[in-house]
């Protein structure tokens, strides 16, 4: 698949590893491939070292909230989706308490109608922000970015991707391979923090190498921050661990892991792989047990049991 947008890292200007480079009126031609909605208030790249990623970013605000746009030119009759990672503005010299660094981003097309639009807050780490897609009725079409946040310290982005997709085939047959568990309580107090541990277990020792559909939601007065990871305790060591590729939805109340399940696929994978997830009781939230959250992967469905105290 070929990729619609130039320019998707910010690589150019380079800014350096530790610096940051100021880019408005006078010099908006070296952000290429993109234009911004007002060049007077500028933005800024940032240097590897500065944005904390492999990438270069950009800084959606410069002396105020400004926002920068791309034009681009899909296949008609292609579905296009178009997918980015965001974080809380990493300077430390002046963002670390900077506001939530809210941002929206939009498709428009010729005619500058919203084809396909959706508001953001990025965490404090990268991640990957929730994609918009849609189905190109034309060949022209521009991208946005907007910040909605006043002040020097905008949300940053980096690796824009603008890619035709096929429509999604078919979802895969009921899986009957894993067998889950909650295998320890949760509770936290209102505006708290807390994690929920779901093992996914083989029901058999022959090897499991899928993609399944994983879908979880958290409990009543619960929110998913948007961390995941992984971990195989139950193999020979060292376990290996990691992050898991997710999107939330539905403001945090569900999120959805697109990683393939392996299991018994080596002496460190056997058995078990256990899937931590990072959870915040909401402000205000009532104190009880709920247990109306669930973990669903492929056939299979278990309630999540969460405590406010």
């Amino acid at each position: 698949m070929a990729q619609l947008i130039r320019n998707g890292t910010f690589a150019r200007p380079f800014a350096g590893d530790v610096d940051y480079y100021r880019i408005n009126g006078g010099n908006a031609d070296r952000l290429e491939g993109w234009t911004m909605t007002t060049p007077l208030v500028g933005v800024d790249v940032y240097g590897t070292q500065v944005s904390r990623s492999h990438y270069q970013a950009v800084d959606l605000n410069g002396d105020d909230r400004n926002g920068i746009s791309q034009d681009f030119s899909p296949t008609t009759g292609k579905r296009v989706r178009i997918t980015w990672q965001a974080c809380q503005n990493p300077h430390v010299g002046w963002c670390l308490h900077a506001p939530t660094q809210s941002y929206e981003a939009f498709v428009t097309d010729s005619g500058g109608a919203v084809v396909a639009k959706g508001g953001y807050t990025p965490l404090p780490t990268w991640s990957q922000a929730e994609p918009l897609t849609f189905l190109a009725t034309g060949s022209a079409y521009t991208l946005t970015f907007s910040s909605q946040t006043n002040g020097w310290c905008g949300a940053t982005i980096t690796g824009v991707i603008a890619d035709e997709i096929d429509d999604p085939p078919p979802p895969p047959p009921p899986s009957t391979d894993f067998q889950l568990r909650q295998p320890d309580p949760v509770q936290a107090a209102p505006g708290g923090s807390t994690t929920v541990n779901v093992e996914i277990a083989a029901r058999s020792d022959a090897p499991v190498d899928k993609a399944v559909p994983q879908v979880f939601t958290a409990p009543t007065g619960f929110l998913f921050t948007g961390a995941a990871s992984y971990g195989y305790y139950f193999g020979e060591p060292p376990h290996p661990v990691g992050n898991l590729t997710t999107v939330r939805g539905d403001g945090g109340r569900t999120i959805t892991v697109s990683d393939p399940i392996a299991i018994n696929t080596s002496p460190q994978t056997r058995h078990a792989v256990t899937y931590t997830f990072a959870l915040q009781a909401k402000q205000g939230a009532v104190p009880g047990t709920y247990a109306d959250g669930s973990a669903k992967v492929g056939s299979q469905s278990i309630p999540l049991i969460a405590t406010v105290r």
